[in-house]
């Protein structure tokens, strides 16, 4: 047992001597016995026991008190004044108006938690619980409270906080749409890339609520009674591809994966999903696919040219022979006229073959994309009806390329001539405009866009999948079916990419992007 002595406070009376003066009637060694056991429970739970006289100030601390402080027992006598003293300034003001705040109000428990520094500098967090206590006319006289060290809670809160900052940062950073659920399938948790898939920049509008709630659509609904599956069964769901549309009506090719979420008795009190935007990968994955299909398209092509050239040389020669000895009004020499109209057709055709099949064979040089294009639209004004208009546009004042001048003027022909075919004779417009690739004001671009729009009849989407394609044509009377072919092969050399905007009877807009452009504006 410890000496009771040891709660003397600065005048030497022991808290069991306060409490006889003050109590008066009880049995000293009672008294006694019940200070030593306070004593050693305060010391076990390194807490400090005060009481403050309001009326005459007195205050009185517990050895642990001082200890709490910095402070020795016996050196310094405590006092209110004291006590605020030690509180760290910033916590000062707000702690001593609480205190007083509770003796008006005469409220019957006192919770604080603040900060002190000790005389050597060091900070400590104190939590500090006091209970007013009034006399008969319901007066305060008196507060006792506890003390208690929560330094090192505070250290482990502040950690914990930091580490779930940590983890919710991490969590909005994926890449992909991460979200738990609880038991009913509804959103308890949600991340950034999550919300913007879903359209919906509000969590608020998200949380609590189901897939069946966000979507009331065939895919919510389907997705929520996955849900419930996977909460009923425990089985995971992984990587199922299906479509979504979000808020705002955008549909979308997904990636879903679910597994359930246990507790420690490995109850399912959960889920947690991932979902994975693979709209842009399966269009990319298109377009390679289609690049490739056209590259072989390409290789059969160079070969089919060869051996047509060898079969068309001597019918062409032979009917040119033919067709001079026969007599001008004979049958033979009208034969022989279709012969040799339908030949000269088919060179044509392999002429446009033989382009399309040499496009790697480039002679690259440096051009002049702007004049260019004006040239190839002078030629193009001079064989258009009337009806049609022909407008240029430049937003850049030079664009020098290194391209085969002679693919860059048939590319820009080719588009030209198919927005006059799907126009007709009817009345229209043509639009071309050169406008820069990521200009910034005052510094040279990398690279243009050139835009040919048409008002002329459009196309549907199964058109607008095949139009690059070689031999694919609407005009089967007025062209082979090369020219767009040629357009893409020669943008691909290029190092650009072209793509194409068009609905039935609303027009078409070819957009040509050429990266490697030196560009003035």
């Amino acid at each position: 047992m410890m000496n009771p002595e040891a709660f003397a406070d600065e005048t030497g009376r022991t808290w069991s001597q306060v409490e006889t003066t003050q109590g008066g009637g009880q049995d000293s060694t009672q008294l006694l016995d019940t200070a030593q056991w306070l004593h050693v429970i305060l010391d076990a739970i390194k807490a400090g026991l005060w009481r403050w006289e309001i009326e005459s100030g007195e205050v009185f601390w517990s050895p642990e008190s001082y200890r709490l402080f910095g402070l020795q027992p016996g050196q310094t006598r405590p006092s209110y004044a004291l006590w605020r003293q030690v509180i760290h300034p910033d916590d000062r003001d707000a702690v001593d108006a609480a205190v007083w705040r509770a003796v008006d109000e005469r409220t019957d428990l006192l919770d604080l938690e603040f900060r002190v520094v000790l005389p050597d500098g060091a900070v400590r967090w104190i939590k500090d619980r006091g209970k007013l206590v009034l006399d008969q006319s319901g007066k305060p006289v008196r507060m006792i409270g506890i003390q208690i060290d929560i330094t090192e809670q505070k250290q482990i809160a502040a950690s914990l906080e930091h580490e779930r900052i940590l983890l919710r940062t991490m969590i909005d950073a994926l890449p992909l749409a991460l979200y738990v659920k609880d038991a009913e399938a509804r959103k308890v948790l949600t991340n950034i890339t999550d919300l913007v898939f879903l359209d919906e920049p509000d969590p608020g509008k998200v949380l609590g609520k189901t897939d069946y709630d966000l979507f009331p659509d065939e895919s919510g609904q389907t997705c929520y009674y996955e849900d419930l599956e996977v909460l009923r069964t425990g089985r995971p769901v992984i990587q199922r591809e299906t479509e979504f549309t979000n808020q705002s009506g955008t549909r979308r090719r997904i990636l879903l994966s679910k597994t359930p979420l246990r507790n420690r008795d490995q109850e399912i009190i959960g889920l947690v999903g991932i979902t994975e935007d693979i709209t842009e990968l399966k269009r990319l994955e298109a377009q390679l696919w289609e690049s490739r299909r056209l590259e072989t398209i390409g290789a059969l092509t160079s070969n089919i040219g060869h051996d047509f050239n060898n079969l068309l040389t001597p019918i062409i020669g032979l009917s040119e022979v033919l067709y001079a000895n026969a007599a001008p009004d004979s049958p033979q020499r009208q034969y022989l006229s279709k012969i040799l109209t339908a030949a000269y057709k088919a060179k044509d055709l392999l002429n446009q073959m033989r382009v399309f099949s040499r496009l790697h064979k480039a002679e690259v040089q440096s051009v002049n994309l702007l004049a260019t294009v004006a040239e190839a639209c002078d030629i193009q004004s001079a064989l258009l009806p009337p009806t049609i208009k022909l407008n240029m546009t430049f937003a850049v004042s030079s664009a020098m390329i290194e391209a085969d001048p002679t693919q860059l003027h048939q590319m820009i022909m080719n588009l030209l001539v198919n927005a006059h075919q799907a126009i007709e004779d009817k009345p229209g417009e043509i639009s071309v405009i050169v406008t820069p690739l990521d200009a910034a004001e005052d510094e040279p671009s990398s690279g243009v866009t050139l835009k040919v729009i048409d008002t002329g009849q459009g196309m549907d989407e199964a058109t607008k999948m095949r139009i690059f394609e070689p031999f694919f044509t609407t005009k089967r009377e007025s062209g082979g079916g090369l020219g767009l072919a040629i357009v893409h092969g020669v943008v691909q050399n290029l190092g650009g990419s072209i793509s194409v905007e068009s609905q039935p009877e609303q027009g078409s807009v070819f957009t040509v992007h050429l990266p490697n452009v030196k560009v003035t504006l």
